[in-house]
């Protein structure tokens, strides 16, 4: 899925140099960055919600830090993937409305925008900065569809359960209809023999 998404965005090993160059020079803002993400949540009830403790989001925020670190880490593999996917299994854990995810992929991204484009052109050329701000964006994209893969492989999974109890809730009344039928034959000649051999204790045992 990685590859494929990295064809489709056209993120490719410029892109990938560019971002692992300006780690550096955009390191200093991740905590403003990080600033910028939780005040959208604080401003948003159901976002909030999501949280249970200052604790938690405490070590959401160094989770986040170290999202940053590795979005400008250089190096977009199987591992990168993986640490993306394992971001979106834990918010499907925690039952994390998808557009919210989305909403804050939009904050992250327009925050790095904006510190990117603030970057003086003695430290990066307006052209290099215009380069980069498309790798940024190519970047996000690829790891928010990377997170909102994890929303499907949930439903699908979802999907195969209910699939499952259905199946399995018809196999239970197609045995409980072939069942029903001999039962009642069995039933009723109780019923006849208790009738019909009244007095008879082992006829009655049996």
């Amino acid at each position: 899925m990685l590859d494929e998404l990295v064809r489709y965005v056209g993120f490719g090993d410029e892109d990938a140099e560019l971002l692992a160059e300006a780690r550096p020079l955009v390191e200093p803002s991740f905590q403003e960055v990080v600033d910028a993400f939780y005040a959208a949540i604080e401003a948003n009830a159901r976002a909030r919600a999501v949280f249970e403790s200052e604790a938690q989001i405490s070590r959401h925020k160094r989770s986040l830090r170290n999202w940053l670190e590795s979005l400008f880490g250089g190096v977009y593999d199987t591992a990168y993937f993986e640490a993306r996917a394992s971001i979106g299994y834990a918010h499907v854990r925690i039952d994390l409305d998808p557009s919210l995810m989305i909403a804050a992929m939009s904050v992250v991204r327009d925050r790095l925008s904006f510190i990117v484009g603030e970057l003086e052109d003695a430290i990066l050329p307006a052209e290099r900065r215009e380069k980069l701000a498309r790798a940024v964006h190519r970047i996000c994209d690829i790891d928010l569809a990377i997170m909102l893969e994890t929303y499907r492989d949930d439903y699908m999974a979802r999907v195969r359960g209910a699939e499952r109890l259905a199946a399995l809730g018809q196999v239970a009344g197609t045995i409980g209809h072939e069942l029903r039928n001999p039962l009642a034959v069995m039933e009723t000649s109780i019923h006849l023999l208790r009738t019909r051999l009244k007095g008879d204790e082992r006829a009655a045992r049996h």
